[in-house]
Order: structure tokens, then sequence, then C-alpha cells
């Protein structure tokens, strides 16, 4: 039951991280459309 429950918080975690991961990345390129839009226009 231990491994299951460890499995499972593993997989959470990284599923979580990921999403951080994504985030994070959609708003860098966010940020860095929002430079070149000011710099180009």
């Amino acid at each position: 039951m231990q491994v299951g429950i460890d499995n499972f918080m593993s997989e959470a975690l990284r599923n979580f991280f990921m999403l951080v991961f994504l985030i994070v990345k959609c708003t860098q390129m966010s940020v860095a459309a929002e430079l070149v839009n000011n710099y180009w226009l």
C-alpha cells in the first residue's frame, strides 16, 4: 500500500512540476513577445 501511495505522490508531483514549468514557459514567451512588440513598434 505504501508503495502505491509513493508512486501516486511522485506521479502527482511530476505532473505538478510539468504544469508549473509550462506556465513559466508561457509567461516567459508572452513577456518576450511584449518586449519584442515594444521594441519593434
